[in-house]
């Protein structure tokens, strides 16, 4: 590979990398309970495979050490503010609904342990009652 073939990737990067941080800084606006960016960007990646970006944000107080992470569609690197908002919205819409999903799951796994338990109660209790 030539020089300035290097240089120009790495150029293409950097300028990759300063779009991310914009994006990472909208995102935070839009919902910064979920895209916090804490006191600051500490890293960014790239995962070509899932077509995901990953941030490592900074959000430590007099030394601590409490990091942040998020990661987002690699489409929103090309979104307008607008577009951006949007896909935001259904970001959140899909994350309440897969814990709307994940809470009655969760609930009617209690409810199906405590039939469970209840008829495991009777039963004792019917065996005692009928050796008595």
């Amino acid at each position: 590979m030539e020089q300035s073939e290097i240089k120009r990737i790495v150029s293409d990067y950097d300028k990759l990398y300063l779009l991310a941080e914009e994006v990472c800084e909208k995102l935070n606006k839009l919902d910064g309970d979920v895209y916090n960016t804490g006191r600051y960007i500490d890293d960014i990646s790239f995962v070509v495979d899932e077509e995901k970006v990953c941030v490592s944000c900074d959000n430590s107080y007099r030394g601590c050490d409490d990091d942040t992470f998020f990661s987002f569609p690699m489409s929103f690197l090309s979104m307008t503010d607008e577009e951006l908002e949007k896909g935001v919205l259904v970001e959140k819409q899909r994350r309440e609904e897969e814990e709307k999903i994940r809470r009655e799951k969760e609930q009617e796994e209690q409810r199906l342990d405590h039939e469970r338990r209840e008829r495991l109660q009777y039963e004792r209790l019917k065996k005692k009652f009928e050796n008595q």
